[in-house]
């Protein structure tokens, strides 16, 4: 059974986790505007969807599951983020059969954004960059 992260996220907002654990927010910032919905308050001190959840309130989520505007909102990420998943990549395209599964990248630090502060200095950023790059050429 998989542990629910947010026992007070009502299931309609269970995307939310989703999208707070794909690390795009941390540089592509269309989400930024639902995430100032939900606490704009912890969003302007964080800049990170993932340490805001746990401190959003019953009675907010509750507001957000009855907000037409917020709906529409999370409806258009989780569109964008499926298409973006989705989407022929220029690594599957250029290697259509190609054997790799995954890669996997070791650091010490990677520099992902502001909001996820697991760097100290350019070697972070460097290699939060190749991260990002290898994502958005769709390399597995």
């Amino acid at each position: 059974m998989r542990r629910v992260p947010f026992p007070d996220l009502p299931r309609q907002l269970a995307v939310l986790v989703d999208l707070a654990l794909d690390l795009r927010w941390t540089w592509s910032h269309e989400g930024d505007d639902l995430w100032r919905m939900v606490s704009p308050e912890a969003w302007e001190a964080t800049r990170n969807p993932w340490t805001l959840l746990p401190d959003v309130s019953r009675q907010q989520f509750r507001r957000l599951t009855a907000d037409p505007v917020f709906l529409a909102e999370l409806e258009r990420l989780v569109a964008v983020r499926r298409q973006y998943l989705s989407a022929p990549s220029c690594y599957g395209q250029t290697y259509p059969a190609s054997a790799l599964e995954r890669v996997a990248c070791f650091s010490l630090e990677f520099g992902l954004g502001e909001g996820l502060p697991l760097y100290a200095g350019g070697l972070g950023i460097l290699a939060g960059d190749h991260l990002k790059t290898a994502s958005d050429l769709g390399i597995p």
